[in-house]
């Protein structure tokens, strides 16, 4: 059997046979290369640029020819891409030292696992259900339905918040003085920076969180083997409400009653007050310093609150969140589900300042009172569903037990 390599938009190619891709895994085992034992354990990774250069250095350090040729190939596919999947790889069991251990069984396509009870402990056959979970909910960020949707969601923030930079500079250099020579801005000249019209980017952002959330919602009935169209109907109206509600609060705004926008008070990372918040800053500053005002507008221009990087990481954010609800509508709807875990990124940074560990670790939650992933802002952390199964009948055996699916 071969081993290959791709991305969201197909295969790369071979770069390995059963036996090199096992030989290869062993040695970055052995070894001091973090980011590919995530990159083989995981089968995606998007730390591409880290990974070619630990599977160069694997190529130097290794005296095995044949394992260094394997390193050198797979870097060579995956170089230049921003993620990488292995797509038709094996799941490789840890071997012992004892000689002549067999090669895992390759079962048929329709073969199942045995039923509780039989085979492996219960809690092995859960955790490994749960680890097959959180890698399925990984590999949905690498589809179409998803990369495509944030990389439109990049380019819309990311053209907004140029445009808004724009008005603000321009705004900015209609000053009559070109030397701030106050304390304070004049709450008129704050008030003209600020006069950005956020409603315009709602419709846009709507359209890509709702392509995100069906697909999420509809994967997540697939999974539960439902496939009732009213069912399906419902989550994508679900899903439909729930981007275009986001979108308003994304930019501080709600629908009211009547289906007019109007301000929200309580809007959650709305990242129009964050935007508001930077040019209230950069502007006060530069008035404290009598900055020169041709100087100040180049500063907004170039400002992080109006970068590139920054409506990535918005749209990842947010791309993410649909992900996640579009999840949850599904499992509602299901009927099924009653509790949900929150599931660690794989390259979760345990040092990290945030509560994704606690928050992990406190679950499972009731449906209803599941946790709001992403958790924070460029957060990978997934949520995975539990539903009650009947046990198996027998004697006395009329409990109903939780399994992750």
């Amino acid at each position: 059997m071969s081993v290959h390599v791709g991305t969201d938009k197909g295969d790369l190619g071979q770069f390995a046979s059963n036996h090199g891709y096992h030989e290869l895994l062993t040695t970055t085992e052995a070894g001091d290369y973090p980011v590919l034992q995530d990159f083989f354990e995981e089968g995606i990774t998007e730390e591409v640029t880290e990974a070619v250069s630990q599977l160069e250095a694997l190529a130097d350090d290794t005296e095995d020819t044949d394992i260094a040729s394997t390193a050198t190939g797979l870097a060579d596919l995956i170089r230049g891409h921003d993620v990488a999947v292995i797509h038709h790889g094996l799941e490789v069991e840890e071997e012992d030292d004892e000689p002549g251990k067999p090669e895992p069984v390759e079962h048929p396509a329709d073969w199942q696992k045995p039923d509780e009870g039989h085979g492996e402990p219960v809690e092995i056959q859960k955790k490994k259900n749960r680890d097959e979970l959180a890698k399925a909910a990984r590999h949905f960020r690498t589809e179409p339905h998803f990369t495509e949707a944030a990389n439109e969601l990049t380019k819309v923030f990311a053209t907004f918040l140029n445009k808004a930079a724009k008005h603000v500079a321009a705004q900015l250099r209609l000053h009559p003085t070109t030397k701030l020579a106050k304390r304070e801005p004049p709450r008129d000249l704050l008030d003209r920076l600020l006069r950005i019209d956020w409603d315009e980017i709602i419709p846009a952002a709507a359209a890509q969180l709702r392509r995100v959330a069906e697909a999420a919602g509809y994967q997540s009935l697939v999974n539960l083997d439902i496939s009732d169209e009213g069912v399906i109907s419902e989550v994508n109206r679900v899903a439909g409400d729930w981007a275009r509600e986001r979108a308003a609060e994304l930019v501080g705004r709600k629908y009211n009653a009547s289906g007019a926008l109007e301000n929200n008070p309580d809007a959650r990372w709305a990242i129009s007050e964050t935007t508001r918040e930077e040019i209230k800053r950069i502007v006060t500053e530069a008035f404290q310093q009598n900055t020169n005002i041709g100087d100040l507008a180049d500063t907004i221009e170039q400002a992080g609150a109006f970068s590139e990087s920054r409506a990535g990481m918005i749209a990842r954010t947010e791309a993410a969140r649909a992900q996640a609800q579009g999840n949850l509508a599904g499992w509602r709807e299901s009927g099924v589900v009653e509790e949900v875990d929150v599931v660690l990124s794989a390259d979760h940074d345990d040092a990290a300042e945030c509560d994704c560990t606690d928050i992990s670790e406190n679950g499972p939650y009731e449906l209803g009172d599941a946790p709001d992933v992403p958790i924070h802002p460029n957060c990978w952390c997934t949520l995975i569903a539990r539903i009650a199964r009947p046990r198996a009948e027998g004697p006395g055996d009329d409990e109903e037990e939780d399994d992750e699916v």
